[in-house]
């Protein structure tokens, strides 16, 4: 079977659905950058822990065990460009 992620990663803050556009993939997306939590906490103007709790979250979901294999599952799922 599919990879099945809960609904609010993909919610949009405006109501669409959009995965990229959820605040987990966003912070997956600079985490991919090479970005620092507090760098994308201040960045997407969250906490430090709301980035850690939002990447573990990403980790689980992907069965990653660090958050640049996340990084690398999500983007052979195409879930992240």
């Amino acid at each position: 079977g599919g990879l099945r992620f809960p609904a609010y990663l993909f919610k949009h803050e405006y109501g669409r659905n959009s995965g990229q556009n959820s605040k987990p993939m966003q912070a997956l997306h600079w985490a991919s950058l090479g970005y620092s939590h507090k760098q994308i906490a201040d960045r997407m103007n969250i906490s430090d822990k709301t980035v850690n709790d939002h990447l573990r979250n990403l980790r689980q979901l992907l069965g990653a065990k660090s958050t640049s294999h996340a990084v690398r599952l999500a983007i052979e799922k195409h879930l992240l460009e």
